[in-house]
C-alpha cells in the first residue's frame, strides 16, 4: 500500500519542479524580449550548431548527437537564454524524463570514463515563434515551414510566425503556447513542429506526467495537458479528427 502512494507523491513532485522549470524559462524568454527591444530569441528549424542561431541549440532525442552534452546549455553563444538563467542548465531538463547516459561533454573528455548524468533537455519551443537568425539582422519572424503541413509556410503566410512580443494578436497571448515537453522520440532541434493543416503528428508532446504534458503560454500561464489520445511514436502518424492535435493547432498559431 505504501509503494504505490510514495510513487504517486513523488510524480507530484516531480510534476511541479517541471511546471517551475517552464515558467523560468518562460521569464528568461520574456526577459530577453525586453533587453532587445521586443524581438524574441532565433528559433529556426534546424538542429545546427551555430553561435548567437538558437534560444537552444542541439539535437537532445533519444540516440542524438547532444543527448547527454551539458556543456551547450551553458555556453551563451549556443544557449541564448542561459544568461538570463543564472547558469541553471537543470530547468531544460523534466525531472519525470528519465534518460540517463554516458556525458558527451568536451569538458569531461579528460576524465578518461564518461560520467553517467541525465539528458540534457527535454523542453522545446513553438515552432511558430522566434527569429530568423539569417533574416532582418536577425529581427524578422522566423518562417515556420511545418505550419502548413508541407514544410512551404513562410513568415508571410499562411500561418502566421511572431518575431516579436508584441506580435501575439491572434490566437493571442494566453492561447499560444510557448514552451512544452517533447517525447525523446523526436527530440531533435528545440523547435516543436505543429502542423495546422490535416491531423498528422510532425512531432510528439511528452507525457511524462501520467499521459498529460507540461506546457507554459505566451502570457506566462502554465498548466499540465492531459491528452486524450495515445502518443505512442508510429509510422503512422495521421490521425484524422484528433482531439489532441486540434487542441494543439487552435493553440500553436492561426491563419492570416
Amino acid at each position: 500500500m505504501l509503494l504505490p502512494t510514495l510513487s504517486k507523491t513523488k510524480g507530484r513532485v516531480h510534476g511541479t519542479l517541471c511546471i517551475n522549470n517552464l515558467r523560468q524559462l518562460s521569464l528568461a524568454w520574456r526577459n530577453y524580449a525586453d533587453d532587445f527591444a521586443g524581438a524574441l530569441p532565433p528559433n529556426p528549424d534546424d538542429g545546427k550548431i551555430k553561435e548567437n542561431s538558437h534560444w537552444c541549440s542541439g539535437q537532445a532525442g533519444k540516440g542524438g548527437q547532444h543527448e547527454f552534452n551539458t556543456d551547450i546549455l551553458k555556453d551563451p553563444s549556443l544557449n541564448m537564454l542561459i544568461g538570463y538563467l543564472a547558469k541553471n542548465i537543470q530547468v531544460f531538463h523534466c525531472p519525470s524524463d528519465r534518460r540517463v547516459g554516458k556525458s558527451q561533454n568536451p569538458s569531461d573528455a579528460a576524465l578518461g570514463v564518461a560520467p553517467m548524468i541525465p539528458a540534457a533537455r527535454s523542453v522545446s519551443m513553438n515552432q511558430a515563434i522566434g527569429t530568423d537568425p539569417t533574416a532582418g539582422g536577425g529581427r524578422s519572424p522566423v518562417n515556420a515551414p511545418w505550419l502548413d503541413g508541407d514544410y512551404k509556410n513562410t513568415r508571410e503566410g499562411p500561418f502566421r510566425s511572431y518575431g516579436r512580443s508584441s506580435d501575439f494578436t491572434d490566437p493571442g497571448p494566453a492561447n499560444t503556447w510557448l514552451l512544452m515537453d517533447e517525447s525523446d522520440f523526436n527530440l531533435n532541434d528545440a523547435a516543436f513542429a505543429v502542423t495546422m493543416v490535416g491531423a498528422f503528428w510532425l512531432d510528439f508532446p511528452g507525457i511524462y506526467h501520467n499521459t498529460s504534458s507540461g506546457i507554459v503560454f505566451v502570457d506566462g500561464h502554465s498548466e499540465y495537458h492531459k491528452w486524450q489520445t495515445p502518443h505512442v511514436p508510429s509510422p503512422k502518424q495521421s490521425e484524422d479528427k484528433n482531439p489532441d492535435w486540434v487542441w494543439l493547432r487552435d493553440r500553436t498559431s492561426a491563419r492570416r
